[in-house]
C-alpha cells in the first residue's frame, strides 16, 4: 500500500472553501477509508451503526452518537462492517478557520495544539459524555448549514466551528487538560514560528542544526534554544525527533520499508537510534507498533 496523502480541501462550481461536510454511508457499499492523512482537521460524528476507526495507531470502535476528532496530521483509517448499516457526518476544516488575525497569539494558545503532533489529545468522546450537550446540535447545524448553502452560510459554518472547538477545549479544561504552547516572544513572532514549522515539517529528513534554526530567526543560539524550549515543551532535538518518529508512523503503516530503510528516510543517522527514540516516545518498538496497528484495523 502506497503512502496516502489526502489533498486540500475539493473545489465546488469554482470555490474553494476552507471547510467541506458531507455524510458517509454504507448502505450501498461498506466505506472503507485506508490509512492517510492531511493538514486539515477532521470531525466525524456516527448517526448509525458502528465503525473502526484508527488514529494514530489506536483504533476505536465507535457507535451510533460518538465523535471523533482527527487533528492535522494524524494518520487515520475509518472501516465499517458489512451488514451493519452506517452513517456519519464528515467535517473537514483548515485550521485557519479558527484564526481571526494569523497574528493573534491569544488564540495561537489554544489552536496550535491540534496542529502539533507533539501533543496527545483525546479523539473521541462517547455518546454517554456528549448528552445533555449542545455539541450534536453544532454538528448538525454545521452540516445543514453547508448542504443548504443560503446567503450568509459561510459566516454560520465558521461560527459553529469555532463554537464547537471552544466546546471541546473548555471540556478538557474542566478536566483538567491544558494543552497551551508557552508564551511567544516579540523576536520571534507566531509568523515566524509558524515558518519554522512548517520548514520542519518538509525538511525533517535532513541534517537540521539548532544553529541554522536560530539564524533563521535571526537570534542567537542560546536565545532560540531558550524560546524553543518554553514555547514547545520541549528541546529543539526532542521536538524534531518527535516530528521523525511521526512520519515514520505513517511509513509503517502505508508502505513495506524496513526499519533501515524508514529510519534514514525520516532522518535518523541509523536504525538502532530511531528504534531507540521510536519506543522512547510510544512505549513500543516500530515493529511491534506497525503489527498491532494492522491487526487491529
Amino acid at each position: 500500500m502506497e503512502p496516502y496523502y489526502e489533498e486540500e480541501m475539493p473545489i465546488i462550481n469554482g470555490v474553494r472553501y476552507p471547510f467541506h461536510t458531507f455524510i458517509s454511508d454504507n448502505k450501498a457499499r461498506k466505506v472503507n477509508v485506508d490509512y492517510h492523512w492531511h493538514y486539515y482537521i477532521e470531525l466525524l460524528f456516527f448517526i448509525k451503526g458502528k465503525a473502526s476507526v484508527s488514529v494514530a495507531g489506536t483504533c476505536y470502535e465507535v457507535t451510533e452518537g460518538d465523535f471523533v476528532i482527527i487533528n492535522s496530521r494524524e494518520i487515520h483509517s475509518v472501516r465499517t462492517y458489512e451488514g451493519i448499516e452506517t452513517r456519519h457526518i464528515v467535517i473537514k476544516f483548515d485550521v485557519d478557520v479558527l484564526y481571526t488575525n494569523m497574528n493573534a497569539v491569544f488564540e495561537a494558545k489554544y489552536i496550535m495544539p491540534f496542529t502539533m503532533s507533539q501533543y496527545k489529545v483525546q479523539n473521541v468522546f462517547r455518546k454517554s459524555e456528549l448528552a445533555n450537550t449542545e455539541l450534536n446540535n453544532i454538528i448538525l447545524d454545521i452540516n445543514r448549514e453547508y448542504l443548504e448553502k443560503r446567503y450568509g452560510f459561510e459566516l454560520a459554518v465558521r461560527a459553529k466551528i469555532v463554537t464547537l472547538f471552544l466546546w471541546i477545549i473548555r471540556n478538557w479544561e474542566n478536566k483538567g487538560i491544558k494543552f497551551e504552547v508557552g508564551d511567544i516572544s516579540k523576536e520571534i513572532g507566531i509568523e515566524k514560528l509558524q515558518v519554522l514549522l512548517d520548514y520542519l515539517d518538509s525538511h525533517y529528513a535532513e541534517n537540521i542544526s539548532v544553529k541554522k534554526m536560530a539564524q533563521m530567526c535571526s537570534v542567537s543560539y542560546c536565545y532560540f534554544s531558550r524560546f524553543f524550549k518554553k514555547v514547545m515543551k520541549k528541546t529543539f532535538t526532542e521536538y524534531l525527533n518527535y516530528i521523525r518518529i511521526i512520519e515514520a508512523e505513517k511509513l509503517l503503516l502505508t508502505t513495506e520499508q524496513n526499519i533501515t530503510e524508514i529510519a534514514l528516510n525520516t532522518g535518523f543517522t541509523n536504525s538502532s537510534y530511531f528504534i531507540e527514540q521510536f519506543r522512547r516516545y510510544k512505549g513500543e518498538t516500530p515493529k511491534q507498533f506497525k503489527i498491532r496497528a494492522l491487526n487491529r484495523a
